[in-house]
């Protein structure tokens, strides 16, 4: 598999998906943009709703690779995602595009979010167990950047 989207100019909408059992943590991935969506140009639109990522290994890609583009994530569940050198999430240049997540989950699954000058809002939402593999923090890594975390709970935190 190479990637799932990569879009230049447009929208993507994940909707009721399920992405399980995905191994390439042995440096096989190669540092590709995204295992599952990236943004070539400016303005694109990812929208992931009601859908499930469970058992995703990388070793460089993240799973969502945006370049000032929005990003939004609902209703969705993470578990057991690890990408060992980056982030779930690698985003930059998205001060004018927001980044939301929202009632959504996250269980033992590496920091969320990786980048610099990012408008990120995460709400309602459950991060448990977070894994620490290349990153000093344990959800968000993002440099110059306008962060709210509202009603989100962090439980089993070490």
């Amino acid at each position: 598999m190479e990637y799932v989207a990569t879009v230049l100019n447009g929208n993507v909408l994940i909707e009721n998906s399920i992405f399980s059992a995905l191994d390439l943590s042995e440096k096989k991935d190669n540092m590709r943009k995204a295992i599952i969506v990236t943004t070539l140009n400016d303005n694109n639109e990812i929208i992931v709703n009601n859908s499930t990522f469970t058992e995703l290994e990388t070793f460089n890609s993240p799973l969502f690779y945006t370049n000032n583009s929005h990003l939004t994530i609902n209703h969705s569940n993470f578990k057991l995602c690890v990408v060992a050198n980056n982030y779930l999430i690698y985003a930059l240049n998205n001060l004018l595009k927001k980044i939301t997540i929202n009632n959504s989950t996250f269980q033992s699954s590496t920091t969320i979010i990786g980048g610099s000058e990012n408008n990120i809002s995460i709400m309602n939402s459950i991060i448990m167990m977070p894994k620490i593999c290349n990153s000093p923090s344990l959800i968000l890594d993002s440099t110059y950047s306008v962060i709210n975390v509202f009603n989100t709970t962090l439980q089993y935190i070490q």
